[in-house]
C-alpha cells in the first residue's frame, strides 16, 4: 500500500473531533451473484459483479449500526459506469461523503458510458453534501468538461519520496 493511503487510513487519529468511517468496493461476492454473472459473457459479467458491488457498498453504509455515529464517510475506489444505484444512496446520509476518483475522469474521455456516469457524479456533487477527492494533481489539467466543480472537490497530494528526484529541464 502507498505510504500516502496509509497515512490515510489514520485520518481518525489525527483528527480527534471528526470520526470517519471508510467503505471499499472490495468485498467478496456471494457465490449466487459469481453463478449468475458467469452466464453471461465475461464483460458482461464484470460489469454486473462491479455493479452489485457498488449496490452492497451503499446499502452498508446505511445499514450498518457501527457506521450510525460517524461524521462522515470515505469512500475508496468507485467505477464511474456503475455509480448510478450508489449515488441516491450515499447522498442520503445527509452527512459528509467524500468519494475518491483514481483516474476515473481520464477513462471518461475515451468511454461514452464512463463519461454519462461523470456527468451523473457532477450532478450529484453539485446538489448534494458529496464531494470529490483527486489524488496526486488537480484536474485542471484536463479538457474543461471532464473538470470537476471547484466547490466539489478535494485534492490530497501523493508524497514524493525522497530517494526519487525527476529530472526536469529548466522551464
Amino acid at each position: 500500500m502507498h505510504n500516502g493511503l496509509q497515512d490515510l487510513l489514520l485520518i481518525n487519529f489525527y483528527s480527534q473531533e471528526i470520526k470517519l468511517d471508510f467503505l471499499s468496493i472490495e468485498i467478496p461476492i456471494p457465490d449466487s451473484i459469481k453463478n449468475f454473472t458467469n452466464l453471461f459473457p465475461y464483460r458482461i459479467g464484470l460489469h454486473l459483479r462491479r455493479e452489485s458491488r457498488h449496490l452492497a457498498m451503499g446499502i452498508r453504509s446505511l445499514t450498518s449500526e457501527e457506521r450510525q455515529d460517524y461524521d462522515g464517510l470515505f469512500i475508496f475506489e468507485i467505477y464511474l459506469q456503475n455509480i448510478y444505484l450508489l449515488l441516491p444512496l450515499l447522498a442520503w446520509h445527509r452527512k459528509p461523503v467524500w468519494i475518491c476518483l483514481h483516474w476515473n475522469q481520464q477513462l471518461a474521455m475515451h468511454s461514452t458510458l464512463k463519461f454519462l456516469g461523470l456527468m451523473y457524479l457532477k450532478f450529484f456533487l453539485k446538489y448534494f453534501n458529496l464531494k470529490a477527492v483527486l489524488f496526486e494533481i488537480d484536474d485542471e489539467v484536463l479538457p474543461k468538461r471532464f473538470r470537476l466543480p471547484a466547490s466539489a472537490k478535494v485534492k490530497i497530494p501523493m508524497p514524493i519520496r525522497s530517494d526519487a528526484y525527476p529530472n526536469f529541464k529548466p522551464g
